[in-house]
């Protein structure tokens, strides 16, 4: 069952939405958009008309009291469920013989954190068992559905396994597919479903989890639980929805965003071929995933909910994940973070490796936040500024500014560079700020060493011109940095000079006022005099 339109007249958030143009051919419709503009009202709409087929509840008091009707007197001769339902009008691809039977809808609200089940009760089909009735309702799932699996793998057993099947076999047969799904998404540890633990007596999930057995479902992380109990849903249900639409509001509550676009995929993996999913989403994984999907297909739909005014007329048609697309779905995602993520301004700095762009982040991270350090190579190719446009182009409002070192170069030089817009450092490169003997001094305070053994390091201090010398050829510089580690007094000064001069080095700078000041006069705003 695939739909390609819906109409929702007067319901909750919508005066008149029509949603059109989804094909046939689409396995997945996505709804994106901020908070409030309807997304889930949509899939309560789903719900509403799937129960209303065979219950009916008074609008005039109880728990839809005031809750599906957006202007009550503009609709009095509706009293019931199923006088609502009757106005939600859904195109499909194939006739519904029993609505009933046409959606599965998750509520955004899925936590179950622990459950242990005594005995494996009869149970109802699944259309028949309303675990919730509205989609701002609790939905806990996971031992609604161990029961199921439980009953279900106890009837096969019974009644139409072959006799010599060994129970390894019918383990597999029985919860392999799950099994093989959970493990796609949690593989660092491994996290597979094992067994339904004691069954009958006492019953629970119980997983492997790395090399740990019997690993109780009450102690997998909030994430963990709440992918699983997605897959596990669809695994149990897809029986008996074969030709159905799967409606999941926020999938990615409680989980990592890097599982996202697993977790979509596995979720497709696991419903049946005839059926369409359908998600809302604040999640950039998901869509991403969707979009990777779509690709050269049209097996997915894109509905943006986001600059409708739904109190008017409102049709809305799939739209294409284009640029624009994904830049309002990052400001609704990031809002005002997305300035921070976006830096304010980008410094080409020396480095091949992007160690200088490191050391510079390290140094001025708390000060300047918003500002990215990219190494660009060598001193003339920072100066070209080739990558410049580019980035100005991508980034909006970004300022890019050229940082390189002083090396050799005499003042007038410098200042002519300074004319130029090209910041120079006033000592020879990095190093003579993080090397100079008043940050050391700081750097060793930090980290605990006595005052004597402070004393006897910068006896040794080996550099007699601290501004102008060489420290990134100069051998003294790891000499110097093996009698820090090794000097009696200090503990853990870092495994190198380089990790040294970043966890340390860094950090003491910022504190040496006089030197600091130095050289933070090249990053700011008003220039380098």
């Amino acid at each position: 069952m695939r739909i390609t339109r819906v109409h929702l007249r007067n319901y909750k958030r919508f005066t008149d939405l029509r949603i059109t143009d989804i094909p046939q051919s689409a396995r997945l419709v996505v709804l994106v958009g901020p908070n409030g503009s309807g997304k889930s009202s949509v899939f309560d709409a789903f719900l509403l008309k799937s129960h209303s087929s065979r219950n009916n509840w008074a609008l005039s008091d109880g728990i839809f009291g005031g809750y599906l009707l957006k202007v009550e007197n503009e609709t009095a001769n509706l009293s019931n469920t199923r006088q609502v339902a009757n106005t939600i009008d859904i195109d499909t691809d194939t006739e519904v013989q029993d609505w009933s039977k046409a959606f599965t809808v998750r509520s955004p609200y899925r936590h179950e954190a622990d459950f242990s089940n005594t005995n494996l009760g009869p149970v109802k089909p699944a259309n028949e068992s309303l675990r919730f009735q509205r989609i701002i309702d609790q939905d806990q799932a996971v031992s609604d559905n161990f029961n199921r699996l439980g009953r279900s793998a106890l009837h096969r057993a019974l009644k139409s396994e072959p006799a010599g099947k060994s129970l390894g076999h019918f383990r597999k047969d029985t919860l392999g597919e799950i099994t093989l799904a959970l493990a796609k998404l949690f593989d660092d540890p491994l996290l597979s479903l094992q067994d339904l633990g004691a069954g009958i007596d006492s019953g629970t999930f119980r997983f492997r989890k790395g090399t740990i057995d019997d690993f109780h479902y009450k102690n997998l992380s909030g994430g963990e639980k709440a992918a699983f109990d997605l897959l596990l849903d669809i695994f149990v249900k897809r029986r008996e929805y074969p030709d159905a639409v799967y409606c999941i509001d926020e999938p990615e509550s409680h989980v990592a965003s890097g599982v996202h676009g697993r977790l979509l995929q596995a979720m497709l993996d696991l419903i049946p071929d005839a059926c369409q999913l359908w998600i809302a989403t604040h999640s950039t994984g998901f869509v991403r995933k969707a979009v990777e999907l779509s690709s050269g297909q049209n097996n997915v739909a894109f509905l943006d909910f986001s600059g409708h005014n739904f109190d008017e007329t409102v049709n809305l048609t799939p739209t294409k994940p284009n640029r624009s697309f994904f830049l309002k779905m990052y400001d609704v995602l990031q809002d005002d973070l997305a300035g921070l993520v976006a830096p304010d301004r980008i410094v080409l700095c020396e480095g091949s490796k992007a160690t200088d762009a490191k050391l510079y982040s390290r140094i001025f991270e708390e000060d300047y936040p918003d500002t990215l350090f990219v190494a660009r190579g060598s001193a003339s190719t920072v100066e070209k500024g080739d990558v410049i446009p580019v980035l100005e182009a991508v980034v909006p409002n970004v300022r890019v500014w050229r940082l390189i070192d002083r090396d050799d170069m005499p003042d007038p030089t410098r200042d002519q560079k300074i004319i130029e817009g090209i910041r120079v450092l006033r000592r020879r490169e990095i190093e003579n700020y993080l090397w100079d003997k008043a940050v050391v001094h700081k750097a060793l305070q930090n980290i605990g060493a006595t005052d004597s053994a402070i004393e006897s390091i910068l006896e040794e201090y080996p550099f007699p011109s601290p501004k102008q010398d060489d420290m990134k050829t100069d051998n003294q510089q790891q000499v110097f940095f093996e009698k820090i580690r090794r000097a009696e007094g200090v503990s853990l000064p870092g495994r190198n000079r380089m990790e040294f001069a970043f966890a340390y080095l860094a950090q003491a700078l910022r504190e040496t006022e006089g030197v600091y000041q130095a050289h933070i006069s090249q990053m700011s705003p008003v220039g380098v005099s």
